[in-house]
């Protein structure tokens, strides 16, 4: 049995429409607000039915934790450039932010639901820098030209479904416990 009307292809503002009784009267701190990306669109959406929305920091998740090697300690604060791997390092990223959350979860004794969530594959400014473009090109995931390919291999999201994610994992109160 699934838990929600949610889908893959549900919007952000979709979402926020059918949990607008939940999401009234709250106070809403977004994290990672780039424009136009994720997070931006979830703050745009809830600001519609919020009493308060407020921008701040990065905290979304991805699975791509599971090609890395955890986080490497040992060169955090490093300003050797010889220790800088720009995947190795985005990996590592994502690793910590699992564990900010598995922290925050801990800390806070069940006052404050925490996920680690990923919005899916999408097309964002990030696949548009150097490093990360090389490593997608070299995966068939970008041509030469920066621009998608191998969709029939990755399904992507448009930016308003991968934000529908936060909206869901913030506001469905199916999800509390879980």
């Amino acid at each position: 049995m699934s838990l929600s009307p949610f889908l893959f292809t549900t919007t952000a503002e979709e979402g926020a429409v059918i949990l607008a009784e939940d999401i009234g009267g709250k106070n809403v701190l977004i994290t990672g607000t780039s424009m136009n990306g994720i997070s931006f669109e979830t703050a745009l959406v809830l600001a519609k039915y919020a009493s308060l929305v407020v921008t701040t920091g990065h905290n979304v998740e991805s699975e791509s934790h599971a090609f890395g090697n955890g986080v490497n300690f040992s060169t955090l604060g490093s300003r050797d450039s010889a220790s800088y791997v720009p995947m190795d390092m985005y990996y590592q990223m994502r690793t910590a932010n699992i564990l900010n959350a598995i922290e925050l979860s801990k800390r806070s004794k069940g006052e404050i639901n925490v996920y680690s969530l990923t919005p899916g594959l999408i097309y964002t400014n990030l696949m548009r820098q150097s490093a990360v473009m090389a490593t997608l090109q070299g995966l068939d995931i970008l041509d030469s030209d920066g621009l998608l390919q191998g969709t029939e291999r990755f399904v992507f999201r448009s930016i308003p479904q991968g934000a529908a994610t936060t909206v869901v994992a913030a506001f469905d109160l199916r999800l509390n416990g879980r």
